[in-house]
């Protein structure tokens, strides 16, 4: 086994002055006692007087002696533990007398202790998204927690990540979504070199954030633990041996660890100090070696404070993005400091005399300044007299590590980024006070030097609150959708569950933050695809064909040359012809529609909105046909010559006949290959105005509904609208919107609404409804004044707001609700490389549209209305089968036009 190196500082003990002087100071004592004496020096000066005996004592050297599971009665392991080293243990009666009872005792009785580790995570962390007014609770509850006995130690550790595992699951989705080889083997390098790659240059980070406290026995720390779980103001779960163990090996022994983990080994429930021997450790003046190189630093000033904590500067700096550091925090219960009550009376008194100055002056400036000052000082001395309140000694040291090449930069870097942050950091310069601080950042709970900040409950909360941990329940499967201001990646499913809607507001059309928005939009929906979800979308302008294609998609292009799908808007179920309101909008709508499309003068559009009436008052009391086929011959029948000229138009060989005469027929959700998208013809749009495009497409989604409820799908699906925010301007599309959310559980569907912005929903009764109900809101980049009423509604922070409006091209802030109901909040930013635009604008590169279910054809022309042919329209089901289409065979009288029973 290969021993660890410990470097020498080039003093020994027989040159050491202290030990010289010593010696001579004590030349009429034993012989014991100046072995003692020795022993002891050796011990706080952390020098090896006596050959190889710590290069051998390696439970001493590495801080404790074992790692390993602790099992419940029924055999399965409830947390795991670290057994402290008796000489490092924070319970060792040596480490808590006196000076002369530590030189002389000969019977101290070191005592085990053991080490338990909390992982700390949530969105309750997030204080910079959360509001204000909860960042003060949190820090003092943080606090109010912590054992009142015994130190604790709060450590977050930031090391580079790899996305090899999401792409490793990635790689399966695809290659069981695509099944052309070639096809999916490009598609996969260019996820590679184009998002995997960048991703990880860009210096990809994992943040490990947890909490260690200790106890004399297992007994004592379980029940800590599970006092800690219950009580503090986020998630903490507790670690299992194998992630203490990873933790330990990951600051001890790196290499090792990596080694492991190529190798395919098994992770270790168990680990020893001996096992850290192929680590090669030394121990020098200023750093420490084994793989990498550690340099260390100790703060003697409490951080200035940071809406978003004081580790955000460090955490958000850019030139510290690919650097690895660990943050150790010991705190430890403290009695209340008088001279801090002391400082506080003269600096209150001086601020008064300041005020009374300044008000006599009539500096307004100053006075708003000074007042505020003596709110923040008055804040601490009424915090510190309360007998409530508890104090702490904090200790904060810093750990920096990096390859041989480029520490000695690295270095400078970060001790240049530390002061700039106006952290008053000091770094270590003796092998003592390295190997101190080196035991100090171990995830072991070992406080080696004194903690010269006495802090009340709350500030010593704020140093505790070591990074806003974003990234929320963590799921390489789910789509890669950006990186977290922290540099971690965030894996986004939004609306995770059948029965949930989300909202993706992607700003003003036309911009290029919007145009961004979309573009990430579209690459999750395409994600949720090869994940094995079905996808049904509704697309009005057409903007979703090249993607759909691109993928073996079917994207259904209503209009005169699709042959097989169509929606006659003529249409009508009775639960529009009743006599209320219903019948009016009916007849306003339909006339302004069919007047639009044959470009009828004002007289002849009232001579429809007549032979309409006609024909929904014959419907509803005979049941007579209503279409376009009986709207002309009523038109003929009842004088109105010249009009039903013009719906000759619509009838079967009319120039509408592809529009009013063919019955409707829309696809199942989870067609063909499972990626289908319903959209206007650009002959249909260049047809319809926009207003004419609304109506037809709001009419169409309530169909589709009625279709969707009536055949509830096999297995879950995602429904995409576009534009979703046009469905709120049609009565009956609005209810059919509300009516599929409330069903949307039932028929297992999730709903993706795309909006700009929320002003369409807010303003809307259904909308709001919707709009308060989503489990999941998206917000792009946003005015204030489209985020002012938002953030009233769902009370946002300041912050919040601020980022939303400040985020870049393709990032976003995300308010998801979780499993309790409960909000929470995250932010991502737009992963680097070219693999979205790329992505984006491929049509057909990854698809044959050769092979494709339904091709489309080549317009051809419609042929003029001819008469001799007219009563073809009532024969049409000969050409259609009867199950193609929805039969009526019952409606309900909940006021709704959903409820068509096929």
């Amino acid at each position: 086994m290969q021993s660890i190196a410990w470097s020498r500082t080039g003093v020994t003990a027989s040159k050491n002055p202290l030990a010289i002087q010593l010696s001579v100071s004590f030349t009429g004592l034993k012989q014991g006692v100046l072995a003692r004496i020795a022993v002891f020096l050796s011990k706080i000066m952390a020098i090896p007087f006596f050959g190889n005996k710590y290069h051998n004592h390696l439970a001493g050297f590495a801080g404790f002696e074992e790692i390993r599971p602790v099992y419940g009665p029924d055999g399965t392991e409830r947390f795991g533990v670290i057994k402290l080293s008796p000489e490092f243990s924070p319970n060792n009666p040596a480490r808590k007398t006196s000076f002369a009872r530590a030189l002389f005792g000969r019977d101290n009785k070191k005592e085990a202790s053991y080490t338990g580790v909390l992982r700390l995570s949530g969105p309750a962390l997030n204080l910079w998204l959360a509001p204000g007014k909860a960042a003060q609770p949190f820090y003092e509850s943080l606090c109010k927690a912590l054992p009142v006995d015994c130190p604790v130690q709060f450590l977050l550790r930031r090391r580079k990540q790899s996305l090899e595992q999401h792409y490793q699951a990635f790689q399966q989705n695809v290659l069981r979504r695509i099944k052309d080889e070639d096809i999916a083997n490009f598609f996969l390098q260019e996820y590679l070199d184009n998002q995997v790659y960048p991703a990880e240059e860009s210096g990809l980070s994992e943040n490990w954030f947890g909490l260690l406290v200790s106890a004399n026995s297992i007994e004592t720390l379980t029940g800590q633990m599970a006092a800690l779980v219950a009580t503090l103001p986020c998630d903490a779960a507790p670690c299992q041996a194998v992630e203490i163990a990873e933790v330990v090996l990951d600051y001890y022994a790196p290499l090792v660890l990596e080694a492991q983990r190529e190798s395919g080994q098994d992770r270790p429930d168990r680990l020893h100090p001996a096992m850290l021997a192929e680590a090669g450790l030394h121990i020098e003046p200023e750093t420490t070696r084994n793989g990498f190189t550690t340099a260390y630093w100790k703060l003697s000033a409490p951080p200035l404070s940071h809406p978003a904590g004081w580790t955000a500067t460090l955490l958000d700096n850019k030139r510290l993005n690919k650097t690895e550091f660990d943050i150790s925090i010991h705190l430890t219960p403290a009695n209340r400091d008088d001279k801090l009550l002391e400082v506080l009376d003269r600096r209150l008194a001086f601020l008064d005399e300041q005020l009374a100055a300044a008000f006599t002056q009539g500096d307004c400036d100053a006075l708003d300044d000074l007042q505020e000052q003596h709110m923040e000082v008055s804040n601490r001395l009424s915090a510190a007299l309360d007998p409530e309140n508890r104090y702490f000694e904090a200790g904060i040291t810093l750990a920096m590590r990096a390859g041989e090449g480029g520490f000695a930069a690295a270095c400078l870097s970060f001790e240049e980024e530390l002061k700039s942050s106006g952290l008053s950091a000091r770094r270590t310069h003796t092998a003592a006070e390295t190997r101190s601080a080196m035991l100090e950042c171990a995830p072991l709970n070992l406080a080696q030097s004194e903690r010269p900040l006495v802090l009340p409950a709350s500030e010593a909360g704020r140093l505790a609150h070591l990074a806003p941990v974003t990234v929320p329940l963590e799921n390489i499967r789910q789509p890669l959708a950006g990186l977290t201001h922290l540099g971690e990646p965030l894996y986004l499913n939004p609306a995770a569950r059948p029965g949930e809607a989300a909202f993706f507001l992607p700003g003003e059309n036309g911009t290029q933050s919007a145009q961004q928005a979309r573009t990430t939009l579209r690459y999750l929906t395409v994600m949720q695809w090869l994940g094995g979800s079905p996808v049904c979308g509704l697309d009005r302008k057409g903007e979703w064909e090249d993607l759909t294609l691109q993928f073996g998609g079917q994207y259904i292009s209503l209009g005169p040359n699709e042959p097989v799908f169509n929606f006659n808007p003529l249409e009508v179920t009775d639960e529009n012809l009743k006599w209320d309101d219903h019948l009016v909008n009916w007849l306003n709508e339909t006339a302004a529609f069919l007047g639009e499309l044959l470009k009828l003068d004002l007289e002849l559009q009232e001579d429809l909105l007549a032979v309409l009436f006609e024909a929904a008052i014959a419907r509803v009391n005979r049941g007579d046909e209503l279409n376009a086929a009986s709207l002309w011959i009523r038109a003929e029948c009842s004088g109105y010559g010249p009009l039903a000229a013009q719906l000759k138009e619509l009838a079967h060989n009319g120039r509408f006949g592809w529009l009013c005469a063919r019955p409707t027929r829309l696809p199942q959700q989870g067609a063909g290959n499972g990626l289908v998208f319903i959209g206007l013809s650009y002959s249909l749009q260049s047809v319809l105005g926009e207003d004419q495009q609304k109506f037809y497409f709001a009419r169409l989604f309530s169909r589709l509904t009625a279709q969707l409820c009536a055949t509830p799908s096999s297995r879950p699906y995602l429904l995409v609208i576009d534009r979703a925010q046009e469905l709120l301007a049609d009565p009956v599309s609005a209810r059919s919107l509300a009516r599929l959310e409330q069903r949307s559980r039932e028929v297992k569907a999730r709903l993706w609404l795309i909006s700009p912005g929320p002003a369409e929903w807010l303003n809307s009764f259904q909308g709001r409804n919707l709009f308060d109900r989503a489990a999941c809101h998206i917000f792009f980049n946003q005015s204030q004044n489209q985020m002012s009423p938002v953030a009233r509604r769902f009370k946002l922070s300041h912050n919040l707001v601020k980022t939303v409006r400040e985020t870049g091209p393709g990032g976003a802030v995300v308010r998801q609700l979780d499993e309790d109901g409960q909000p929470c909040y995250f932010a991502f930013e737009a992963l680097p490389g070219s693999y979205f635009d790329r992505f984006a604008v491929a049509s057909g590169r990854l698809a044959n549209p050769a092979n494709l279910k339904y091709p489309r054809p080549e317009p051809v022309e419609v042929p003029l209305f001819a008469p001799e042919e007219i009563w073809d329209e009532m024969e049409l089901w000969q050409k259609y089968p009867v199950e193609e289409t929805i039969e009526v065979v019952g409606i309900s009288q909940d006021e709704t036009a959903l409820a068509v029973i096929a």
